[in-house]
């Protein structure tokens, strides 16, 4: 029983659980807000009377139910080297456990506010942490090597960001130094220990020459803000960046690379522009759901900001390998994963192309006939879609290699023939026994319209493309017929008969549909129209990611038409040469993502996953290694983020208070 005026001292060890653990017996003994002191580690707040601390409240077995917003909110508070507010945290719980179970609804109330904004900076630094660690390399050469890395967070956040450090790199020694505690992961432990000093830390090595050439090149003139750039980038953490020198000459030289690239658009011809929406993460932003539209960026901006053609090839091949590792430390593959009930695949839309399969770009020296780069491909990916098939009719033996050189499960994505679309297609390109059923004036002509052509012709090109695929059907490789529609193709009654006409034609095949004008989606009841009839017939809507601000530009739409299979194909942005004539095809899609770029997608991916059997994502951006290195990326990207998906997932249905 307390003395009227007296406080009770509850000492605790300064950590967030072991707060946890006191406050349960003081709700437990009933001791009100103003009864009680907090004294953390050897310091006191408030004045120190009362019971003698070894006898304080002892932790009953019995608690209190508490909403888990409170614990989420408490562990971020308990991080703050603010004055720490144990004393307002034992207020609002008490408040929560005595009449006021929705407390923390009211953002107004002066004890929520508080504690709201204190976790919020926490939660911040967290962040900051992550984005501005820099790891340099000690020891190269010996078995005591080490990466280490230096930063001064303003709040304790080290313990907390920690275990991300260790799932990220799995298979690396490292030390991430701090002035109050370090943390050292060894490959198969996290520990701590005190802390550290500057000159504990290295100052660089000869990965960071790379890192700035990556940062200079990626840096967007077109887009500088500097008072947003020291907002999400503090000057204090620029005296540990490597790229921070890099800062002041880039600001200085924006506007002369800005007026740089408007002239070489003027010369150019380049169309207008095309006007940027709020970012994805803008107030009132759409979330995943059935149908979402993802906003457009300018892409002639991200070209200007592209890798440059010369380094691409070096800096996606970096890139890959990082993405690699961390898929091995999850024990993930390509060929084995999964979201949710969905077996997603990832794969680009060439294995052939000449700048893929030059030497030392994507495959080893050794593989150098059709087998060999089939098998290596195969061994790193579960998909790949086949382009050739639009332009000439496959063969059965051909398919029958396929299958002998690809591993079970590996899945072939065919592209329909022009003819079986309603393109244009070279005559020079249809077998001789359909050319000699042509009238003379189309046998002599380059090209010939699928509307010029008799039905019977459409339909044997028809029966001979599916008969030539029976080997992958038989073997269990045939993925989907990737139905890509000619760009006139409007959105029309015509239009909307012909899609229903290919989906008899081709039977029981899976179909996915590529439209590629943007009148299909124009204005809400056209776009639910048009993906209610893809639902009708059961064709997977492809969704796209391209250059936007054409008519024959597809606006990047989530939606699940399917209930066997959801297909994104992603083109690149380099809006320069999306409608215009280039001497080589693998000149229009060369463009490398960055990983914000693909990270846009991941969390739609996720969505699709958990409404569908499978969920195919190809890279059509298949120049050099691009596509091969942005595929192995968004791969860890969907991989860590299911992960974190997970997680929330499982804390989100403990019940422990």
């Amino acid at each position: 029983m307390l003395t009227s005026g007296l406080l009770l001292e509850l000492p605790f060890d300064g950590s967030w659980d072991g707060w946890r653990a006191v406050a349960r017996g003081a709700l437990a003994a009933e001791l009100p807000p103003e009864s009680v002191t907090w004294r953390a580690g050897e310091s006191a707040q408030g004045s120190l009377s009362g019971m003698a601390p070894g006898d304080a409240c002892p932790i009953p077995a019995v608690t209190r139910p508490v909403p888990r917003a409170f614990l989420t909110l408490g562990a971020d508070v308990a991080c703050s080297r603010d004055p720490l507010p144990w004393d307002r945290l034992y207020r609002v719980l008490w408040r929560l456990t005595h009449g006021e179970p929705h407390l923390l609804d009211v953002y107004v109330d002066t004890d929520v506010h508080a504690l709201e904004r204190m976790a919020k900076t926490v939660r911040r630094e967290g962040h900051k942490l992550r984005a501005f660690v820099r790891f340099r390399l000690v020891g190269e050469g010996t078995e005591h090597a080490r990466y280490v890395a230096w930063i001064e967070p303003r709040h304790d956040v080290l313990a907390r960001e920690a275990p991300f450090f260790a799932r990220r790199f799995p298979s690396m020694r490292w030390s991430i130094l701090t002035p109050s505690r370090c943390a050292h992961w060894d490959g198969v432990a996290l520990t701590f220990g005190p802390g550290a000093s500057r000159a504990d830390a290295p100052t660089g090595d000869d990965l960071e020459a790379l890192w700035r050439t990556y940062y200079a090149h990626t840096f967007n003139p077109a887009r500088v803000k500097p008072r947003m750039m020291r907002a999400e980038m503090p000057v204090r953490y620029w005296k540990d960046l490597p790229e921070a020198s890099l800062i002041a000459p880039l600001l200085r030289d924006a506007a002369g690379r800005v007026q740089r690239m408007i002239e070489r658009e003027r010369t150019l011809g380049a169309p207008p522009r095309f006007p940027s929406l709020p970012p994805l993460h803008a107030p009132g932003a759409r979330g995943v759901g059935e149908e979402t539209q993802m906003p457009e960026v300018d892409s002639r901006v991200a070209e200007a900001a592209a890798v440059p053609h010369d380094e691409g090839p070096r800096i996606a091949a970096m890139r890959s390998e990082r993405a690699r590792a961390l898929l091995a430390s999850r024990g993930c593959s390509l060929a084995n994963l999964r979201l949710g009930a969905a077996d997603v695949r990832v794969g680009t839309a060439s294995w052939t192309d000449p700048t893929m399969t030059a030497p030392g770009v994507f495959y080893p020296h050794e593989a150098r006939n059709a087998r060999a780069r089939l098998e290596f491909y195969a061994s790193r990916f579960s998909l790949v879609e086949v382009d050739a098939t639009y332009y000439a009719l496959p063969s059965a033996r051909t398919a029958a290699l396929w299958v002998e050189r690809t591993p079970d499960g590996f899945l072939f994505d065919v592209k329909a023939h022009a003819v079986m679309t309603g393109h244009a297609t070279a005559v020079s390109r249809l077998p001789g026994d359909l050319r000699a059923a042509l009238p003379a004036h189309l046998a002599s002509a380059a090209t010939v319209q699928t509307r010029d052509l008799s039905p019977e012709i459409v339909v044997e090109t028809w029966r001979r493309f599916l008969s030539a695929l029976e080997p992958l059907r038989a073997a269990g490789k045939l993925g989907a017929l990737l139905l890509q529609m000619p760009r006139y193709l409007t959105a029309s009654a015509a239009g909307e008969a012909l899609l229903a006409q290919l989906r008899e034609r081709a039977g029981d095949a899976l179909c996915a549909v590529e439209l590629r004008h943007a009148s299909w989606m124009e204005g809400s009841v056209r776009r639910a129209r048009t993906l209610d009839l893809l639902r009708a017939h059961d064709l997977a809507f492809v969704m796209v990611d391209a250059p936007p601000g054409f008519r024959t530009s597809m606006p990047r739409l989530t939606a699940v038409t399917s209930d066997r299979l959801a297909m994104v194909r992603l083109h690149g942005r380099r809006r320069e040469t999306w409608e215009t004539p280039v001497r080589a095809v693998s000149e229009r899609y060369r463009y490398l993502y960055d990983a914000n770029e693909l990270g846009e997608w991941v969390p739609r991916i996720i969505d699709v996953a958990q409404r569908t059997q499978g969920v195919h994502v190809v890279m059509n951006n298949c120049h050099a290694n691009y596509g091969t290195s942005n595929g192995d990326e968004i791969s860890a990207l969907l991989v860590e983020a299911d992960l974190e998906r997970r997680r929330i997932h499982r804390e989100a249905r403990s019940v422990d208070p």
